[in-house]
Formats: structure tokens, sequence, C-alpha cells
């Protein structure tokens, strides 16, 4: 099985909202976990993961890696009707 790399400023990353977020609240975390170990360039006054994490999904610098994954199958026998169950109309 091979992974798929994007970056995460693509359009088809930033356009799912909840795929965004789980990339930005990943890095702040990553970023709070060693914030005593940075060198804060000089004039800042504090460091702001969040921020710094959107800042990198904007340079591109954040690449991102989806497992391919094989299209679900249904199980055999599992295309009969099922009783007391309504198909739509």
């Amino acid at each position: 099985m091979t992974n798929k790399a994007e970056r995460a400023n693509d359009p088809s990353i930033l356009s799912n909202k909840y795929l965004l977020a789980c990339i930005i609240a990943k890095r702040a975390r990553q970023l709070s976990e060693k914030k005593g170990r940075l060198n804060l360039e000089e004039g800042d006054l504090y460091f702001n993961p969040i921020q710094q994490a959107l800042r990198e999904i904007g340079e591109g610098k954040i690449i991102l890696e989806f497992p391919e994954t094989d299209p679900a199958t249904t199980p055999e026998g599992d295309d009969k009707d099922d009783p007391g169950v309504e198909k739509g109309s």
C-alpha cells in the first residue's frame, strides 16, 4: 500500500474545513509542546502556535500523507432486502 502526499495549501484540502482544522490543531500542538526549545525572532513578545501553523500552511511547508485505500465492498448476501426496512421512493 502506498501513500498519497499532498501539500496542505492544495485547494482540495483548503475546501475541507474539518480536515484543515485537524491539520492546524495537530501542527499547533506539535509547536506548543516544543515551545521552550524554539528560537523566537527578536521582537516576538509571545509565540502563538496556531498563527505559526497557519503561516506554515500558507507557505506550503506542511505535507500530508494519505494512505491509499481500497473501495469498500459489500459482503456476500448483503444485497437482499431486510424485513421491516422500507426502501425510499
